[in-house]
């Protein structure tokens, strides 16, 4: 792939109350990479960035916005049902997709529509521009179907856990396999992430691209003060996460040492219940929810 100048993201949401932190580490580099880089929220609102670049602008657009549907599906009919019959033809849930073909269409019309706004808005495509999805769901999709418009478009997308994670969900998520055919590139977090869409959906590792989050290295941590120490976590509290597991291995500790976690999560009250029984010299403090500037901070400091 030739080097491209101009990078379009489409987040989820980095509004005040909700930011992707992760994606906050990846910016400054993303930003030397490229001449020009452009954030699409899922979600319309303010992009509330800890650090911005020149080179970097944000730019609104409704994915949800109204549209006619009988409009979409008669113009589209051919792209509708092919996208429909070809996923049909290749997931390993042909009865879901029978059985909820009325939701199904209607969720490829608004899709197909959100692909069609955004198309108009491109003037051109141009040929430096790759289009990256960070999360593998909505905008993934709409990418997806963006390069059914036009071949030459170059759409990436990253996937996490929960994104493309079936057992995790719990549920069926949608036109997978469209996705992952028509995309440009695949970028999972993880080796697990890679060895999944291998494993579960036949994906060649010819577009698969394993991409670590993680936390900058320049940055140094210090000894704890005094000799006292401080156990950090970070993490939503859901029961994927198994922070319960921290508590019992707290349990066997008697040696003075305080607990930190950071974030916050329907599982809190649970974890806040189990730390109580913990032995008086195992302190525990929740922050919940903090920018990631703050948190780094803290553990920097601490």
């Amino acid at each position: 792939m030739s080097l491209k100048k101009r990078l379009h993201i489409f987040v989820e949401n980095f509004s005040s109350d909700s930011r992707e932190e992760f994606f906050e580490q990846e910016l400054p580099f993303l930003s030397q990479k490229f001449d020009e880089i452009i954030i699409t929220p899922l979600y319309p609102g303010n992009i509330n960035l800890a650090i911005i670049f020149p080179n970097v602008k944000v730019i609104q657009f409704d994915v949800f916005a109204s549209c006619n549907r009988i409009k979409i599906f008669i113009r589209h009919f051919i792209l509708l049902f092919s996208i429909y019959f070809f996923e049909l033809f290749n997931t390993h849930h042909k009865l879901y997709y029978i059985k909820q073909l009325p939701s199904l269409i209607n969720l490829l019309i608004l899709r197909i529509g959100a692909a069609e706004r955004l198309f108009k808005t491109q003037k051109v495509i141009l040929s430096d521009t790759v289009y990256y999805s960070y999360w593998f769901s909505q905008f993934a999709l709409i990418l997806s179907i963006f390069k059914k418009f036009d071949n030459s478009v170059c759409a990436v997308s990253r996937v996490h856990g929960s994104d493309y994670n079936e057992s995790q969900t719990r549920s069926v998520l949608p036109f997978r396999y469209f996705q992952l055919n028509f995309l440009n590139s695949i970028i999972p977090v993880s080796q697990f992430g890679a060895n999944y869409l291998i494993r579960n959906f036949g994906l060649t590792g010819r577009k698969l691209y394993v991409n670590r989050l993680g936390l900058n290295k320049s940055y140094r941590l210090s000894l704890s003060a005094g000799g006292k120490l401080n156990i950090v976590s970070c993490s939503s509290l859901i029961p994927l996460k198994r922070v319960h597991l921290i508590i019992d291995i707290l349990s066997h500790i008697t040696s003075e040492v305080t607990w930190h976690h950071f974030g916050t999560g329907p599982e809190l009250s649970k974890v806040q219940e189990l730390s109580r029984k913990l032995q008086p010299a195992v302190k525990h403090v929740f922050h919940g929810y903090v920018p990631n500037r703050d948190f780094l901070r803290f553990i920097s400091e601490n």
